[in-house]
């Protein structure tokens, strides 16, 4: 009997060691596995992070191209206002109601200059001065994008046209309750030279 007693006594420390090496080992393991996934979950997050990087830009320039596509349009169709035969506009009577016209598609800044060149404001009404629109941007054609911040992306185009030849025109829009543009320059082109005598 005191054989079977010791025995048995044996046997369950032998269980309990077992047991807790068992249970050590375990645990050692359940450390490196999550060790290994936490690893494994930041290369995912890495990865999935540069993959919404992309997916932004992606989405920034849809978003930039449909805005660019809208505004440039509005602008230079408002630009031309419709007229009767002895060239008056029909919808405004001062420049400052053109220019109000605007206001949710550019700076008054930005259009006063084109409104000042391109119409008379007489007694009896508004009139177009007859002439060609400006060298304006082709949104069929390639142009690059600036992001200069989250509120400001600047289009740059080289343009090349029967009436006006080969120019550059760069349009920065602003971001301030919605997108308009802010400013319209024509710096020269790539290959086109200033000259002080044709200026």
């Amino acid at each position: 009997m005191k054989q079977y007693k010791f025995e048995l006594t044996l046997t369950v420390i032998t269980i309990l060691f077992m047991s807790v090496l068992a249970f050590s080992y375990q645990t050692e393991t359940d450390a490196n596995d999550s060790t290994r996934l936490a690893r494994s979950d930041y290369t995912e997050r890495e990865f999935n992070k540069s993959d919404i990087e992309a997916s932004w830009m992606e989405q920034k320039d849809s978003l930039a191209d449909e805005v660019i596509r809208d505004l440039t349009d509005q602008f230079i169709d408002r630009l031309a206002q419709p007229t009767d035969e002895d060239y008056r506009v029909q919808e405004f009577n001062t420049k400052s109601e053109l220019i109000q016209s605007f206001s949710d598609i550019a700076t008054e800044e930005t259009v006063a200059p084109y409104i000042d060149f391109y119409y008379d404001e007489l007694d009896d009404g508004l009139y177009i001065v007859p002439t060609s629109l400006p060298p304006w941007v082709d949104t069929e054609e390639a142009y690059t994008l600036d992001y200069e911040s989250d509120e400001k992306v600047v289009m740059t185009q080289d343009v090349q046209s029967k009436m006006y030849g080969h120019y550059r025109i760069e349009i920065t829009f602003g971001y301030e309750d919605g997108w308009r543009i802010v400013s319209i320059e024509h710096p020269p082109a790539e290959d086109e030279e200033m000259s002080l005598d044709t200026v």
